[in-house]
């Protein structure tokens, strides 16, 4: 049995709603796996287009109001659990995709993607304050995993997901006066 991972209960807790599994494995992922060993997440820049226009030797600076879908990834660096079931699970779903093979539950490759990411911010207290929702992930990128002899650090490996929305939700933590 894996050792749980606590590295990310001071600053954030991390909850998957579900991981894509090839629909050839029997047994029910644990997705304690992946949501205790977190160890960082980069969350993805925001932005918006912006058109420059010259008016009488000053630059004008024109937003685009239009729906930007170009999103930069979000990455996720876990630790290898004892097993290496968690890496195993997202080396089985990137393989599942290049093959072109849907995951168990789903029709097409396109939805075997992780319903919802919530990356929910902590206080000292391990009090929950605000929290960022991120939508219909899919896994573009899995990093290579070093192993090295006689090294006694954790292993980790690196998860890059495209996403389809990104939402932000205030938290309830309030001052004591």
């Amino acid at each position: 049995m894996s050792v749980l991972n606590s590295n990310n209960t001071d600053k954030f807790e991390a909850v998957f709603s579900n991981i894509p599994v090839p629909s050839t494995r029997t047994d029910k992922l644990d997705i304690r796996l992946i949501d205790n060993f977190v160890r960082n997440i980069t969350l993805p820049d925001y932005n918006v287009e912006v058109i420059y226009s010259d008016l009488m030797n000053a630059q004008i600076n024109n937003p685009i109001s239009r729906f930007n879908n170009d999103n930069s990834p979000v990455t996720i660096e876990f630790t290898v659990d004892e097993d290496m079931e968690n890496y195993l699970t997202f080396f089985e779903w990137i393989t599942q995709l290049r093959l072109g093979n849907p995951c168990k539950g789903e029709t097409t490759t396109r939805a075997s993607t992780i319903k919802s990411l919530n990356v929910i911010m902590k206080d000292n207290e391990d009090r929950k304050g605000a929290k960022m929702v991120l939508t219909d992930l899919i896994i573009i990128s899995l990093s290579s995993l070093n192993l090295a002899f006689g090294n006694s650090e954790q292993n980790t490996f690196t998860v890059t997901l495209n996403f389809n929305t990104f939402n932000i939700e205030r938290g309830t933590l309030t001052l004591n006066n």
